[in-house]
């Protein structure tokens, strides 16, 4: 193993290997710093300096379960040296304020997806390549997922008022992030708002404008919107109009509403989307070629828990299966024979 040091360095790097986990020091030249390591760990002795023993210095743990974590440290803009880390454990430590770049990066034959760095179990950055500081100690992971595993998400799933979304699905699901013409960012499940985009430009090729306006949601996001509106329109209401958190499809990252834009002007409110039966009609003839249902029909609210949605789409990846659903005109409860 072998790592870049410019002149200009001031710092140097020790590394330490030992029972599949790597420890790094950055610590100080010309200081009486030292370091020691025991089954993996470091320890950084007291700097004469006193910026450098600052109460938020600390130690961070850095860790994946797939590929390599490149560890980058940081002054201002200037990189000061580079390594790549092949193993699942890294760990180093320094003065607080101290700034690295993780990237982490696939591992080589796998087809695998980025989804998140988190930091003591919360997500942090949805990028590879991410700047940390030391703030005190840490824990970041870097997640991927694995596109081939027999556990990947069931794009049937079923989450309504009565059925739960399942307690890992968040930490499966792969997101992507997509901007409308309004400038609106939203996240959709990766293969969900590839053939969007294509129903999306078939439909503009005959002057008809979808956009996205509500996508996913997580539970912690549709718990806050609980709260914020019990307080604001009573309990009765939202028990009424706000899907409990944890049962609303929103979750799953398959579930898109969209807005019209007619004439240069978007159309969101929801009895002027109803009112736009003749557009809507043309957009749900194509659903099924792109793997979309209709998801809350007319006439179906004892099923779904839903009225009448024609803004609301479903992705269930199966062009075949998504066909059957909208030609025969059932939910999807109806298809999975989940209906009371």
């Amino acid at each position: 193993m072998r790592f870049d040091q410019s002149k200009k360095m001031k710092k140097k790097l020790f590394i330490l290997v030992s029972a599949g986990c790597m420890t790094l020091s950055l610590l100080g030249c010309g200081s009486n710093s030292s370091t020691s390591s025991t089954s993996g760990t470091s320890s950084e002795s007291t700097s004469s300096d006193p910026a450098q023993n600052a109460s938020a210095s600390g130690t961070i743990n850095v860790n994946t379960t797939y590929g390599t974590v490149i560890a980058y440290a940081k002054e201002g803009e200037e990189i000061k040296f580079k390594d790549d880390f092949p193993v699942q454990t890294l760990q180093f430590s320094g003065a607080g304020g101290a700034k690295y770049v993780l990237e982490a990066k696939p591992e080589t034959g796998k087809n695998l997806k980025f989804l998140r760095w988190t930091k003591d179990g919360a997500e942090y950055s949805t990028d590879a390549k991410t700047t940390i500081t030391i703030d005190g100690n840490a824990e970041y992971y870097a997640v991927f997922k694995d596109m081939d595993a027999e556990n990947a998400y069931d794009y049937l799933v079923l989450v309504n008022k009565t059925h739960k979304l399942p307690d890992d699905w968040e930490s499966n699901v792969v997101l992507e992030e997509a901007t409308n013409r309004y400038g609106e960012k939203y996240k959709v499940e990766m293969k969900a708002l590839e053939q969007f985009t294509w129903l999306q430009k078939e439909l503009a090729d005959e002057g008809i404008y979808i956009e996205l306006d509500s996508t996913t949601r997580s539970v912690a996001e549709q718990q806050k919107l609980w709260d914020d509106w019990t307080v604001e329109k009573g309990e009765d209401y939202v028990k009424k109009y706000v899907a409990v958190p944890g049962y609303s499809e929103h979750h799953t990252g398959l579930a898109i509403d969209v807005c019209l834009d007619k004439d240069g002007k978007r159309i969101d409110d929801n009895d002027a989307m109803i009112a736009e039966r003749e557009i809507f009609a043309k957009v749900h003839e194509k659903l099924a070629k792109y793997g979309f249902i209709l998801r809350y029909l007319e006439g179906k609210d004892a099923e779904t828990g839903y009225s009448y949605e024609p803004w609301h789409f479903r992705y269930i990846d199966d062009p075949a299966i998504a066909k059957e659903i909208m030609d025969k005109g059932i939910t999807l409860e109806a298809y999975l024979g989940e209906t009371k």
